[in-house]
C-alpha cells in the first residue's frame, strides 16, 4: 500500500456537518477507487481564510509544498462574495499563486450556490483562475453533477473541457446497507439563506405545514422516533416552526432534535443515520449520504442545483419542489410506501451503482498521483 501524505484544505472550524461529509467522504472515494492508495490527511482551516480575510498566507504555501498533494473536497465555492478578488470564488487565488503550489492538486466536488440575478463579482479573476487550473496537467478538478459545470460555462462563457462532472463525496461517507432498514424518521431542514430560499411566505408556510403531516402521520402509525438533524444554527428556527404546531404528546413523546458536533466528531451524526427508516432531506449532505447509505429518501428542494442533482441520479420520483401546491400529498404517499414496507428501491439502488462506476471515471484521470 502506498502512503499519500496530503494537506486536505477542509472547513474544519464551521459546525455544519456537511463539511465534516465532505471529507470524510472524499477520503472514502479515494479508497473505493484504489485501495492501494492511503491518504494520509493533514488539514489546513479553509473556513479561516474564508471567514478572515480570503488570503492565503505564506504558511498555505509552505505546508502545500511539504505534502504530496493538496486535496479541496467539495464544497459551496462559487459563491459571489465580494471580497473573492484575486480568485473570484473560496478558490481564492490569482495564477501567480497557484503557480508557487508545486504538487498536484484534486479537488473533488466543488459546487455552486449564487442568488442574485446580478451581476458575478470578480468575475474575470474568476475565469483567470479557473483557465490556469483547467490548463494543468497534474491538476482534476471535479464539479459536483449538480449543474455547476453548466452554469459555470454559462457564466464565463468558456468551456472547462478538463473539469469534468463527478459524484458529490457525501454520497460515500457510509455504506450502504441491505439487512436493518431502521425504525425513524429523519428530517433535515434549510433555513439557511432564508430571505433568498424562502421569498413568498406562502411557500415556506406550505413546507412547515407539510413537516407537521408528516409528523403527525408518523408517529400515529410507526411508535417510533422523528428525528430532526439541524446542519447550520438557522436550522434550529425552522425545527421551532415546525414543533410549535405539533400536537403535545408527539412533541414530547416522539420528537428528538440531534446536536450539531465539531468538525472531528461529524460521524456521530452520520452514524445515527443507520437508525432511519426514512429520510426528509431540504440538506444536500442529508440526501446524497442517506442516497449513498440506501434509506429511503425524500429530497423537498428549494435550489434548482437539488432538482438538477436527482434528475442526474434519475431520481426524480423521490424529489418534491417547494412550488409544488401537491408537496404534502406526494410526501404522505413516500412516507406511506416506506411505513408499509412498499418502498420500491430500484432507482435508488441502479444510482448508488451508476455513482461508484462514475467515481471510478472520476479518479482514473488522476494518473499523476
Amino acid at each position: 500500500m502506498r502512503k499519500i501524505e496530503a494537506l486536505v484544505l477542509a472547513n474544519i472550524q464551521s459546525p455544519n456537518v456537511g463539511n465534516g461529509a465532505l471529507v470524510t467522504g472524499t477520503l472514502n472515494s479515494i479508497s473505493i477507487v484504489n485501495p492501494k492508495n492511503k491518504i494520509s490527511p493533514s488539514f489546513y482551516s479553509w473556513d479561516q481564510v474564508t471567514f478572515a480575510d480570503s488570503i492565503f498566507r505564506d504558511d498555505f504555501y509552505q505546508k502545500v509544498n511539504e505534502s504530496e498533494l493538496l486535496l479541496i473536497p467539495g464544497a459551496v465555492t462559487f459563491n459571489g462574495r465580494e471580497d473573492h478578488k484575486k480568485g473570484g470564488s473560496r478558490l481564492n487565488f490569482t495564477a501567480q499563486d497557484l503557480d508557487k503550489i508545486r504538487v498536484p492538486i484534486i479537488a473533488h466536488g466543488l459546487s455552486y450556490r449564487f442568488w442574485s440575478d446580478g451581476i458575478y463579482p470578480n468575475k474575470d479573476q474568476l475565469l483567470q483562475t479557473l483557465s490556469y487550473l483547467n490548463s494543468r496537467d497534474d491538476c482534476l478538478i471535479g464539479l459536483r453533477n449538480d449543474g455547476t459545470k453548466a452554469w459555470l460555462e454559462n457564466l464565463l462563457g468558456e468551456e472547462m473541457e478538463n473539469m469534468p462532472e463527478c459524484p458529490d463525496p457525501g454520497f460515500f461517507v457510509c455504506s450502504p446497507r441491505f439487512n436493518d432498514l431502521g425504525k425513524d424518521l429523519f428530517i433535515s431542514v434549510n433555513y439557511e439563506d432564508s430571505v433568498n430560499r424562502y421569498k413568498d411566505p406562502k411557500k415556506l408556510e406550505r413546507i412547515i405545514q407539510t413537516l407537521v403531516g408528516c409528523c403527525e402521520i408518523f408517529a400515529e402509525n410507526i411508535n417510533e422516533k422523528i428525528v430532526f438533524v439541524p446542519h447550520s444554527f438557522e436550522d434550529y428556527e425552522m425545527i421551532l416552526m415546525v414543533c410549535k404546531r405539533l400536537k403535545v404528546g408527539v412533541l414530547h413523546k416522539k420528537v428528538r432534535v440531534l446536536s450539531m458536533p465539531g468538525f472531528e466528531d461529524h460521524m456521530q451524526i452520520y452514524n445515527h443515520y443507520h437508525g432511519a427508516r426514512a429520510v426528509i432531506a431540504m440538506r444536500v449532505h442529508s440526501l446524497s449520504p442517506s442516497l449513498g447509505m440506501r434509506i429511503p429518501t425524500l429530497v423537498i428542494s428549494t435550489q434548482n442545483r437539488m432538482k438538477t442533482y436527482m434528475s442526474n441520479l434519475k431520481l426524480e420520483k423521490q424529489i418534491v419542489e417547494l412550488n409544488d401546491e401537491n408537496i404534502s400529498k406526494k410526501c404522505e404517499s413516500f412516507l406511506d410506501n416506506v411505513m408499509t414496507e412498499r418502498f420500491n428501491f430500484s432507482d435508488q439502488d441502479r444510482a448508488i451503482i451508476g455513482e461508484k462506476n462514475k467515481l471510478s471515471e472520476f479518479y482514473e484521470k488522476a494518473q499523476f498521483i
